[in-house]
């Protein structure tokens, strides 16, 4: 859990006082963690100087874990890099890049002003609205690929790898799968195969943002535009991947506008603004390629959890490893599978749900271990412990399993409730149901599926999709999801 607020204002009170352009420190006021953002923790604060003056600053801070690590010194260098350029964003003040100072490493920026709104595009305003908003999201994308990043100086804080993006994104995205996958994902293996072998070069090097949506954009009064928030992403790479990443099927209600706002209209203004050719192609690669992301940022969420380090268990969701598998074997297809991706249809369950489920399963566990008398109260609590996780259950068949083998003795307490562990049940959403031999079985045949995907060639690969997508079809848990 984040450090209280009474602990970070006291950092926050010593790091402005070290700061060399700062001659008298200011006094803060308004101290507050903000809920928004799923991999910083984020402060909001005013500075009152001296003079009076109050500035808007915001602490953006690493988190003990969580779907991302990423370097706030890098974050910080864009940043102040892009003060020279015409891209609204974030103006950066100080930087603690080690963390030494304010506990975890974090950046001060300014705090402008405004609102997010995720599904603004496909919200409650007018349609000719909606559209005007979605052409500016168009064009401020547009300010960001032409901005001429070598004259910024980026280049001497970013990599350009030229030709090779492609390929550079998907080693950088495997070599994190690999390092915090603590069991077997074969969907995952598929779709790298796949990938590998269709990868694209890139004619031409702009600063892609990473995670471009209305999410990141800060709108004042509901309409003007007025920063691109969240640069910890950021990158030199190929125009096309903040393309596939904004076109992919799983956040197509945040960027397009149906019968309004189609992909077709959002490449030609895109192209009509930027002067870069749309490669259609190499933007369905970078669509799969955004879901082989999401999927890796969600397994290390997951691996962050089971460390004690978040307290959400991400995990890939059946709608993000079915949007990679129909990418690779397109439904009803019988071929090889072709590059295009199609919406996928309902909408995922929620990571969150599931993580407040199996966290509040976990502090009534503890409750019930510290009432051995088993009180009125702790009846209470043991029947609300069985409500949590049915209910995690319902969305994750793998919630108890993933209970007992965190900790032991969180098992002896399931144990103790009659929540058995150790016996497979057919109903998943059954209090008593364990999924530990069963789930281990699980595990040992997809180890055994992502092996081979390495000596499959691209028809085996789609063969494999379509198998992998059936599995998952027919789990009834996923049907929702």
């Amino acid at each position: 859990m984040p450090e209280a607020s009474d602990d970070i204002l006291d950092q926050l009170e010593r790091f402005l006082a070290t700061q060399p352009d700062v001659a008298a420190p200011p006094r803060i006021e308004r101290l507050q963690r903000v809920g928004v953002g799923r991999s910083r923790e984020n402060w909001l604060f005013d500075a009152v100087w001296p003079d009076g003056t109050v500035e808007p600053l915001i602490v953006r801070r690493d988190p003990r874990g969580g779907l991302l690590e990423t370097s706030r010194a890098t974050e910080f260098a864009v940043l102040r890099a892009l003060e020279a350029t015409a891209v609204p964003a974030p103006r950066v003040r100080w930087l603690d890049g080690d963390g030494s100072q304010l506990g975890r490493p974090s950046l001060v920026m300014v705090r402008e002003p405004g609102e997010v709104d995720y599904f603004v595009v496909n919200g409650d305003r007018p349609r000719a609205e909606r559209v005007d908003l979605a052409h500016r999201f168009c064009d401020l994308l547009a300010t960001l690929h032409r901005a001429d990043w070598a004259t910024a100086g980026l280049h001497t804080v970013l990599a350009d790898p030229g030709p090779d993006a492609a390929w550079t994104e998907l080693d950088g995205w495997t070599a994190i799968l690999r390092r915090d996958q603590q069991e077997p994902w074969p969907e995952l293996e598929v779709a790298r195969r796949w990938l590998a072998a269709s990868a694209p070069r890139s004619p031409r090097t702009v600063l892609v943002h990473g995670d471009f949506k209305p999410g990141n954009v800060l709108l004042e009064d509901g309409h003007r535009l007025v920063a691109l928030l969240d640069w910890e992403l950021a990158h030199l790479g190929d125009p096309m991947e903040d393309l596939g990443w904004i076109t992919q099927p799983l956040r197509l209600r945040e960027h397009l506008i149906p019968g309004a706002w189609e992909r077709a209209d959002l490449f030609a203004r895109y192209e009509a603004a930027t002067g870069i050719a749309v490669d259609s192609d190499a933007v369905a690669w970078w669509n799969v390629l955004a879901s082989y992301k999401t999927a890796v940022m969600q397994i290390s969420g997951l691996r962050s959890f089971r460390e004690g380090r978040s307290d959400e268990p991400y995990r890939p969701t059946a709608a993000v490893l079915r949007a990679l598998l129909d990418a690779v074997a397109p439904p009803g297809s019988d071929s090889k599978g072709a590059a295009t991706v199609g919406p996928v249809d309902g909408g995922a369950v929620d990571d969150h749900v599931v993580g407040q489920h199996l966290a509040g399963a976990r502090r009534l566990l503890e409750q019930v271990a510290a009432d051995p008398g088993l009180s009125p109260a702790g009846a209470a609590m043991v029947a609300d412990t069985r409500r949590l996780i049915r209910q995690a259950a319902s969305a994750w068949p793998g919630a108890l399993a993933f209970l007992v083998d965190d900790n032991q003795r969180l098992a002896e307490l399931l144990a103790g409730l009659g929540i058995a562990a150790g016996t497979p049940a057919d109903d998943p959403t059954d209090p008593t149901f364990s999924v530990g031999p069963a789930h281990r079985r699980n595990v040992e045949l997809r180890g055994r599926l992502a092996d081979a995907t390495d000596s499959l060639d691209a028809t085996q690969v789609a063969t494999a999709a379509r198998a992998l997508r059936h599995r998952l079809d027919r789990d009834p848990a996923n049907r929702r999801s």
